[in-house]
């Protein structure tokens, strides 16, 4: 029975709440409009925010890291794969990827590597697609990421080991190249090296494209449609955009040598997803012996020897989201703060000739929580409709946003956690707006009331 009365008491105060909205006036407008604005702004920051930080993958068991070790013999500390020189550098040779790719940890791994070249099909008469992205990748890319097979298949790892010449386009491709049938088994000419197409798959892109951060923060134009083996590099003579350092030529006394060779210089990404946070350490500490073992010549004044990242950390320390963003953030959550006191003034101010009938209330019996209740409702009715009105406003600063990211517009949009976030910080603004006068009105008693003179 007492909850009852207790939900009863609770309806009652919402209902005076409700109709207390309807006296509307020019402050009551005001208390809307600032809130409003404040909760555009910091959705939006914080909208921008959660978008840039998202995973580009759904990891469904364990975490995805990224791992380096040097087996290089150059003692020149600088790695392109690096904006903080010696901080984070990311390729490996392709004696380590060999190796690191038939360890018996984790789930799945693989390597990447991006190379822009001309792709045609075997003919006379075919078309040639300029400046395409290949992706030199491993047989486990395609399913450890859920990239969805059309026809055909990948290649197996015997062909890997082997370099053998064979290749998966996307359909955009395929369409484009081999007509609209898009059979499989035809060529197709990469470097001027005729590629056999075993497969093709959905287009795909990754944003942001984490594999190959050195590359590109975000894949929102540039999109990898042909993807062959890493170890096919070796005999088709095409050249990754990107490489670190190479083996020192002895023949050049010691300077580190320009010329690329694929098997003495570091192009390649490593990925592994592990199951838990102790293979993680596990395989740290195989990738720290590993190095260790590599050769007695490799310097031993150079630091980090290996590294292991997770996805987060990694995208963090690439800093996909600039501190500008954080910035930002901080700076709307600190505008909602400035209009929650403002609308919060506002709304005391016009809560104060509430005073004579709150006092009444209280001779006759109503509780201070009854009263602190009712004037928590009308708070968080205004700001649920202060809510409303930001959303248009939150979707045109996502707009803004994408138009000064064009990189990044495919990735910024409202998902659940956002929309979360937005309905959360309303309710806890509503609650911060309405505190104070609550507070005030609740503690009123008909003699101080008289003594004011309010009769």
């Amino acid at each position: 029975m007492k909850m009852s009365i207790n939900i009863d008491a609770a309806r009652y105060d919402l209902y005076l709440a409700l109709r207390s909205i309807k006296k509307f006036d020019a402050s009551v407008l005001l208390v809307v409009l600032t809130l409003s604005i404040g909760l555009a702004a910091a959705m939006t920051g914080y909208g921008v925010m959660a978008s840039l930080s998202r995973l580009p993958i759904n990891v469904r068991t364990g975490g995805l890291y990224i791992g380096w070790v040097n087996s290089i013999d150059s003692d020149v500390d600088i790695y392109h794969s690096s904006d903080n020189k010696n901080t984070i550098p990311s390729h490996i040779a392709v004696r380590d990827a060999r190796n690191l790719l038939t360890t018996k940890y984790g789930i799945a791994s693989w390597v990447t590597a991006n190379s822009t070249q001309d792709i045609s099909a075997n003919g006379v008469d075919a078309h040639v697609a300029k400046d395409q992205t290949v992706l030199l990748t491993s047989s486990q890319f395609i399913t450890s990421l859920g990239i969805r097979l059309v026809s055909g298949r990948s290649w197996n790892l015997s062909e890997e080991e082997a370099g053998a010449p064979v290749a998966v386009i996307d359909t955009f491709l395929a369409r484009r190249l081999l007509g609209s049938r898009m059979q499989i088994g035809q060529n197709i000419l990469i470097n001027n090296h005729p590629f056999r197409v075993i497969g093709i798959v959905e287009p795909f892109k990754f944003s942001p494209h984490f594999y190959e951060l050195d590359e590109w923060a975000f894949s929102a134009d540039q999109q990898e449609r042909v993807l062959i083996p890493y170890s096919s590099l070796l005999n088709s003579g095409i050249v990754p955009d990107n490489k670190d350092l190479c083996d020192t030529d002895s023949t050049r006394q010691g300077k580190v040598s320009l010329a690329f060779d694929a098997n003495a210089c570091q192009w390649l990404t490593f990925w592994i997803n592990l199951k838990s946070n102790s293979e993680a350490s596990s395989f740290k500490d195989f990738l720290d012996a590993y190095q260790k073992a590599l050769s007695p010549n490799v310097p031993i004044n150079r630091a980090p020897r290996s590294t292991l990242y997770d996805l987060s950390e990694w995208l963090i320390r690439q800093n996909v989201v600039p501190n500008s963003i954080r910035l930002s953030l901080l700076m709307s959550v600190g505008f909602l703060l400035l209009c929650i006191v403002s609308a919060s003034g506002v709304l005391t101010a016009r809560l104060a000739r509430d005073s004579r009938e709150i006092a009444v209330r209280r001779a006759l019996g109503a509780t201070k929580l009854s009263i602190f209740r009712r004037y928590i409702f009308h708070s968080l009715a205004l700001s649920i409709v202060s809510g409303l009105i930001a959303i248009p406003i939150l979707l045109f600063g996502l707009f803004l946003a994408k138009k000064q990211m064009p990189d990044a517009s495919n990735t910024i949009y409202v998902d659940g956690i956002v929309a979360l976030y937005m309905i959360v910080v309303t309710l806890v603004s509503g609650i911060g707006v309405g505190v104070v006068p609550a507070m005030r009105n609740a503690g009123e008693q008909l003699a101080a009331v008289l003594n004011r003179g309010e009769q």
